[in-house]
């Protein structure tokens, strides 16, 4: 027999969710658009995807010259977690078979993280994921 009870608290828990995915949908955007820019201001980044429709809260950017699991770990170090693969290839080291088939080289797919926003981020913490992921890029490069 189903639990018409948890039936029930599923759908109210969809409802309340599309209720409010409009507007989390821009807030997440506007932050996702806030540490783009500030990533275009770091010498040898290269946003992928910008041309095509995205999540409102994932950037994926490839840092030239340095290894991604190199800024995967000083940033983890940091408290600050990213990713060096899709989400649904996380166990894997490989390049993104997605940004091959892209057309990215593979030296600068090695290269790239990804960062996922959510609803509770806020744009202090952009603003301070940047300045430390500046230091950090300045440290793996020297």
């Amino acid at each position: 027999t189903e639990s018409l009870a948890n039936i029930v608290g599923f759908g109210k828990a969809c409802e309340l969710a599309y209720n409010r995915l409009v507007a989390e949908s821009a807030t997440i955007g506007a932050l996702k658009d806030e540490l783009e820019h500030r990533l275009r201001n770091i010498s040898g980044v290269t946003i992928h995807g910008t041309a095509a429709p995205r999540l409102a809260g994932t950037t994926n950017a490839s840092f030239a010259g340095i290894e991604g699991e190199a800024l995967l770990m000083a940033m983890d170090l940091r408290g600050i977690s990213i990713a060096t693969g899709s989400a649904c290839n996380s166990e894997t080291n490989a390049p993104s078979h997605v940004l091959r088939a892209m057309g990215v080289p593979t030296s600068l797919a090695r290269s790239t993280i990804r960062f996922s926003i959510g609803r509770t981020n806020t744009l202090k913490e952009i603003r301070q994921v940047v300045e430390i992921l500046i230091s950090i890029l300045d440290h793996l490069r020297q």
